[in-house]
């Protein structure tokens, strides 16, 4: 039976943005759901239209296009396109900030039109405050056509990106960064492109990643499956108290887990424990804990896929997850 399960891990130094390349969900890999629409070609997933909610983002506005084989991405293969089948408003929210600490964001943008496909960046600084215009964003150089032919190794269009950053202080210990594209529609109705954002204290941070694998990809029922689970603080701050969560796949019910390594001055708040894993960890900057999960795959085992999910979270600040499915 399958255990497709690719190790998914962010660290970005001190980054607290989820999602920001973009890369959940895979529209290749991962079927649509209802009300989304894919276009393909020859097989692969060159955009997915869609209202849901992209993972670690608000959609309060129109619709997006989720790019793959569309256009060059600037960091993995997805992107996406604020442009739908309307001009969408995209935005994500961040917690636990540090009033009067400063914080640093960016976003890299492109499009096939450098007149046409332009979007507005805004930020909202405090709690309930709404998000206003900082720039306007515009493509430094109109989009290649190269047709659909090199796809999957050419995309059908090349385009330029350029960075916009942005540094202020906290007001308070909220923010919304959001993205609002023009009322107008660019070349091939599309939008502004955006991908690869981040949300950055300038000072010292707590940076925290996970990764799960068991080295494999198939697992046989009335077998055992061994999971490593690394969670490392690649930050300049300490992460003590941090939380560290493990549910086990759906139809699994046997299963027991131990700390088997700590580095760095890491401590393991339970050394070992039986079923999920729901414990925390100190983690000081440059540490990193392992933990080994051993299953138990019953004989009847229904799924055809396994399905299993990490999540490391510092208290008030965002979640990472190291995905095996």
């Amino acid at each position: 039976m399958a255990d497709v399960k690719p190790a998914y891990s962010q660290s970005n130094m001190c980054n607290s943005a989820v999602n920001g390349s973009f890369r959940s969900p895979n529209i290749q890999t991962e079927p649509q759901r209802p009300s989304e629409n894919t276009a393909y070609t020859n097989g692969y997933a060159v955009w997915r239209t869609s209202t849901i909610p992209i993972d670690g983002w608000q959609i309060v506005g129109g619709t997006v296009d989720r790019l793959r084989y569309f256009n060059n991405a600037s960091d993995g293969a997805q992107s996406v396109d604020l442009w739908g089948t309307a001009a969408a408003t995209v935005r994500q929210t961040f917690t636990g900030l540090v009033p009067g600490q400063q914080y640093t964001f960016s976003i890299d943008y492109s499009g096939l039109s450098s007149t046409l496909s332009v979007a507005a960046v805004q930020l909202g600084n405090g709690a309930g405050v709404s998000p206003t215009t900082l720039a306007m964003l515009a493509p430094v150089a109109n989009g290649v056509n190269n047709g659909n032919a090199g796809i999957p190794n050419t995309p059908s269009f090349s385009v330029t990106r350029a960075t916009y950053q942005h540094t202020f202080v906290a007001a308070g210990t909220e923010a919304t960064v959001q993205f609002v594209n023009n009322a107008v529609p660019g070349d091939f109705n599309t939008g502004l492109f955006i991908d690869n954002f981040s949300f950055a204290s300038v000072d010292p941070c707590a940076d925290l990643a996970i990764t799960k694998d068991d080295g494999t990809t198939t697992f046989a029922r009335g077998s055992n499956v061994t999971y490593a689970i690394v969670v490392n603080n690649g930050g300049t701050a300490d992460a003590p108290g941090t939380l560290i969560s493990d549910p086990l796949p759906g139809g699994i019910t046997t299963a027991s887990w131990t700390c088997s390594g700590a580095a760095g001055g890491a401590v393991c708040g339970v050394a070992s424990g039986t079923g999920a894993i729901n414990t925390t960890a100190d983690l000081p900057a440059g540490s990193s804990v392992t933990y080994t999960v051993n299953m138990t795959v019953p004989a009847g085992y229904s799924g055809v896929n396994l399905t299993n999910t990490a999540t490391v979270t510092t208290p008030g600040r965002n979640q990472r997850s190291g995905h095996k499915q």
